[in-house]
């Protein structure tokens, strides 16, 4: 729950020191990094959580699971952040309206990295315990069960309904 704020402030206050602000295209760059910052966090959390299930005491769980993970977690990061580093190069107008984007995208990962890697294994050793309650999604995996079941055994009354009901929905709500 910490992990998504921190990483927003580190690498907000990353991009405001070396002389940016925090404008639309900063934001769109947040948004698209959003997904990424979270996966890290859960993806290192989870599997200190498991080393804790397996009889590790938390210490030794968050050690052991967090280098276990570090290694594609951080390729990951830096994939994505390789991707948007082009839009760095641009020339002219075009160049100079863009260039936020990669920027943000750039520190935020990185501040989640920093994040996942060294703020949450601090906090996990302390707060994850052995019997944690994990989520139960099987009464929702039912009802998805059926709802599908429904639509694959009437196709084509499924199929007319969903072409009656979005175009009555758009203009509706338009």
């Amino acid at each position: 729950a910490l992990g998504i704020p921190t990483s927003f402030i580190m690498g907000v206050m990353f991009f405001c020191d070396i002389g940016y602000s925090i404008n639309m295209l900063s934001l769109l760059g947040a948004l698209m990094a959003l997904g990424v910052i979270v996966d890290d966090a859960i993806i290192v959390a989870e599997n200190i959580q498991r080393y804790i299930e397996n009889g590790y005491s938390p210490k030794e769980a968050a050690l052991i699971g967090t280098k276990e993970v570090a290694a594609p977690v951080m390729a990951a990061s830096i994939t994505t952040i390789f991707a948007f580093l082009p839009l760095l190069i641009m020339s002219g107008q075009m160049g100079e309206f863009v260039k936020m984007i990669p920027i943000a995208i750039s520190s935020l990962l990185l501040a989640s990295l920093l994040g996942s890697f060294i703020f949450l294994p601090m906090h996990a050793k302390h707060f994850l315990k052995k019997h944690d309650k994990e989520l139960n999604w099987s009464k929702f995996n039912n009802f998805y069960t059926k709802i599908l079941s429904f639509l694959i055994r009437y196709e084509k009354t499924s199929v007319a309904l969903f072409l009656i009901i979005i175009p009555l929905l758009i203009f509706f709500w338009v």
